[in-house]
């Protein structure tokens, strides 16, 4: 049975959006970076962190001063509740530079200078 739900393309940014199935609502977000995945959505959990209750200006110092300018594994930041709700909220606000390693199959991100 074909899919009623078109997938929105968005060339001015190199967007598209894929939907995995008709009767599904999980999307994904391919970006020219590469995809966008669950790791990146925010929950409930991480609204009520307090990664999300902290000014911008104080959680960039944070990642700042734990992190430096260094590449971070973002697996292993989703080990760490308080930094994995950094990265998020950073992340969504532009504040971090995230790449995808081909050779290890992994995203790092930073906070670029």
């Amino acid at each position: 049975m074909p899919s009623i739900y078109t997938a929105p393309t968005f060339p001015q940014n190199g967007l598209t959006l894929t939907n995995s199935g008709a009767a599904t609502f999980n999307t994904t977000v391919t970006a020219p970076g590469g995809v966008i995945t669950d790791v990146d959505s925010v929950t409930s959990a991480d609204l009520d962190s307090a990664a999300f209750n902290t000014s911008i200006d104080t959680l960039v110092n944070l990642w700042v001063t734990r992190y430096g300018e260094e590449w971070v594994d973002v697996d292993k930041l989703m080990n760490d509740p308080f930094f994995g709700a950094a990265y998020k909220r950073l992340k969504s606000l532009g504040q971090l530079e995230t790449h995808y390693l081909t050779d290890r199959a992994r995203f790092v991100c930073r906070k670029p200078t």
